[in-house]
Order: C-alpha cells, then sequence, then structure tokens
C-alpha cells in the first residue's frame, strides 16, 4: 500500500511540474504558479526533499505577476534550504531592482556575475543586462549602456547556443531605452525592432510588451501620440492577459502621459487612478514617484491646487526614501 501511494505521489509531481513549466511556458502564469504551488505542497506533504528547480521557477513566476511580498518569502525559503547560487543572487537582484532598492539589487547581480564560469555566456548576459538596468533605473546612462554593450558583445558568441532569445530580447530593449534617453530615436527604434522580433519569434509576451512600450515611448518622445497610445494599449492588452500585474500599471502610467499630453485629462486621471494600487502592491516605488508627479500636474491643469501640492509631497517623500536620482 506504502509503494503503491508513493507511485501515485511520483506520477502526480510529475504531471504538476510538467504542467507548471509548459503553463509558464506559454506564459500562463497564474495557472503555473498554481500548478508549482501544488507540486511543492505535495513533496512537503510527503515529506521529499525540496525540489530547488520547482522553486526558482516559482519565483520567476512571481517576479513576472508582480507579486513581490510572496517572491520574498519563496527567496526566503530558497536562502534557508541551499548555501546560495548564481541563480538566487540573480533572483534575489532582479527582486531588489523591482522593488527599487538599488544599493543591494547591484550587490546581489554583481555577486552574481563574479561567480559566473566562463563558459556560462548565458548567465553572463543575464546578470550584465540586470545592472544595466539598475544604472539605467538610477539615470546613470553611460554606465547602463557600457554593461549592455558587454551583453551585446557576449551574445554575439552565442549563436550556437539554444534559449537565448529572452537574453536577445533584454539586451536590445536595454539599448532602446538609452538611445531614446539619448534623443537617437533612429537607433532606439531598431533595438526596439530587433527586441520585438526576437519576442514574437521565441513566443515571449512578456519581451513583447515590453518592446512594445518602448516603442511607445520613443512615439511619445517624437510627439506622435496617437502612435504611442497605440502601441501601448497592445502593451496593456499583452500583459493583462499574461497577469503581468506589474506591466500592466507601467503601461496604464505610460498612457495616462499620452493622454495628458493630448488634454485628455479625464482619461489620463482614470489610467492613473487604475495603476496605483497596482503600483503599490507590485512596490514599484520609482514608478509611483512619476505617477504621483503627473497626477499633480493633473490636478494642477484642473485648478485644484491643494490636491496638486498634496500629491507632489507624495512623490517627493517616495523619492526620499529610495534616494532616486530624479523624481
Amino acid at each position: 500500500e506504502h509503494y503503491s501511494l508513493a507511485n501515485i505521489t511520483d506520477k502526480s509531481l510529475l504531471y504538476l511540474s510538467k504542467a507548471a513549466a509548459k503553463a509558464q511556458h506559454s506564459a500562463a502564469n497564474q495557472i503555473a504558479l498554481n500548478y508549482y504551488n501544488r507540486a511543492l505542497q505535495l513533496q512537503q506533504k510527503m515529506r521529499q526533499p525540496l525540489n530547488l528547480d520547482w522553486l526558482h521557477s516559482k519565483v520567476e513566476v512571481l517576479h513576472i505577476l508582480g507579486n513581490r511580498e510572496e517572491q520574498a518569502q519563496a527567496l526566503q525559503r530558497l536562502r534557508s534550504s541551499t548555501e546560495g547560487s548564481l541563480l538566487l543572487d540573480y533572483q534575489w537582484g532582479a527582486y531588489y531592482q523591482a522593488i527599487s532598492d538599488y544599493p543591494r539589487a547591484r550587490s546581489f547581480a554583481k555577486k552574481a556575475l563574479r561567480i559566473c564560469q566562463k563558459d556560462d555566456i548565458v548567465s553572463q548576459i543575464r546578470c550584465l543586462t540586470l545592472l544595466g538596468l539598475i544604472e539605467w533605473r538610477q539615470g546613470r546612462f553611460t554606465s547602463s549602456l557600457r554593461y549592455y554593450q558587454d551583453a551585446l558583445a557576449c551574445l554575439a558568441g552565442t549563436e550556437r547556443l539554444a534559449g537565448v532569445a529572452s537574453e536577445s530580447v533584454q539586451i536590445h530593449s536595454g539599448l532602446a531605452l538609452i538611445y531614446r534617453q539619448r534623443g537617437d530615436y533612429e537607433k532606439a527604434k531598431q533595438s526596439a525592432n530587433q527586441a520585438l522580433i526576437a519576442s514574437e519569434q521565441s513566443n515571449n509576451r512578456s519581451g513583447e510588451a515590453e518592446a512594445l512600450t518602448i516603442l511607445a515611448g520613443i512615439a511619445f518622445y517624437e510627439r506622435k501620440l496617437d502612435l504611442a497610445i497605440s502601441y501601448q494599449q497592445k502593451a496593456l492588452q499583452i500583459r493583462r492577459m499574461i497577469g503581468d500585474w506589474s506591466g500592466e500599471a507601467t503601461s496604464l502610467c505610460n498612457l495616462a502621459n499620452a493622454f495628458f499630453e493630448k488634454k485628455s485629462y479625464q482619461q489620463a486621471e482614470l489610467s492613473l487612478r487604475e495603476a496605483l494600487p497596482l503600483l503599490e502592491s507590485t512596490q514599484k516605488r520609482w514608478e509611483q514617484i512619476n505617477a504621483r508627479n503627473l497626477l499633480g500636474l493633473l490636478h494642477y491643469q484642473l485648478g485644484d491646487l491643494s490636491a496638486a501640492k498634496q500629491e507632489i509631497i507624495k512623490g517627493w517623500q517616495t523619492a526620499q526614501q529610495i534616494k532616486a536620482a530624479s523624481g
């Protein structure tokens, strides 16, 4: 009887793990999370050793969903279950980047990069692109560009390696952000379109939404507001479909900016009111600053100076908390 029960349990775990991986690959992130939770709970119930690969995959899914509290809990569980690893350091770095704790994010990302094996090109690229993003978030565009260029150089030697499409998307998206910030919109569009093509070819819906968001930003800076809104609405649709709450908040904020510039103040406020709870629940404090500032400008335009001042102060307080480079 015990053997029979154990056999059934092993089959159930195999089914759950395969279903979780398939859902994750298809960007059905909430479904993937449910399967990973069921598999891990069954393991615990049967007193089997913790499957670290499943828990790491759960962290990746939670990162996309923007569930920062549960993500931190899973990372703590990994920390207590292993002596540490490159992947764990990288995932801590990604977590701290997402909640705008840039000193810790940089520390973990650099630690992960230091322990990369010379032949582990994919991990090197992931660490370099994370460092590039951290630097970009703080307005350090020169060092950010250097990290992305180093990642691109690594990517050039991976033609025969499988599974680098996601890394290619991250690199070209990062370069597009820097070129956009420098006002080189043609280079920015070229890099963003490369990211879009790579994400479409690899069915990377999250990367596709990010590339569309960057193209929307370029269109915004070029004052092509209708095009910016069109790109951003496509990104928003994808993010809602895959359960990317963090990305959904970003798209809503960007739509609010475009609507504000078109003087469509009601639509701008609706987008911001929808975005703010998502920004708070996903702990995206860096973007909370911009959202509060925009809401303050919106109130100012509508003549409500008291409400405008209140929102600007909230944004300033958040900027002080995270020592943002701008806010």
